[in-house]
């Protein structure tokens, strides 16, 4: 069942911009929880919390989406399992970096030309807006 807000205080998740209930934990926004399994790999995770609401191309405040932050983890299968769910490869976080880029200063150089990194200048057209959580 997708995560619904009850009772909002005024205060917004950092990550889906959703209004927080007043007893908003992590275990309830299933956007967090994507990034949670992002960060873990845990491929079967990622699907459920799409499956259950997760904004897969949601940013935080740096302008990060989960596939960034799978590219910088190196982690192959969540990177593959979120462009399949969805997720946008041409999103720039505040640095102006795609997820191309963040996999290719992490040093994962194979996984960065998997994902369309060139050694040109990316253009500016599809940089990340802080709070846009792909609504």
């Amino acid at each position: 069942m997708p995560w619904t807000s009850r009772v909002s205080d005024g205060r917004r998740c950092d990550i889906c911009d959703a209004p927080v209930p007043s007893v908003h934990t992590d275990r309830r926004c299933p956007t967090r929880l994507l990034w949670t399994a992002t960060k873990a790999g845990n491929v079967s995770q990622i699907q459920q919390h799409v499956s259950n609401g997760a904004l897969i191309n949601a940013v935080n405040r740096h302008g990060y989406t989960a596939l960034h932050q799978a590219a910088f983890k190196g982690n192959h299968g969540a990177v593959i399992t979120l462009i399949q769910l969805g997720a946008r490869t041409d999103v720039q976080n505040r640095h102006g970096e795609t997820p191309a880029i963040t996999a290719h200063k992490a040093g994962y150089n194979a996984l960065a030309v998997s994902l369309g990194y060139t050694s040109k200048k990316v253009s500016k057209s599809s940089k990340a807006v802080t709070g846009v959580c792909g609504r």
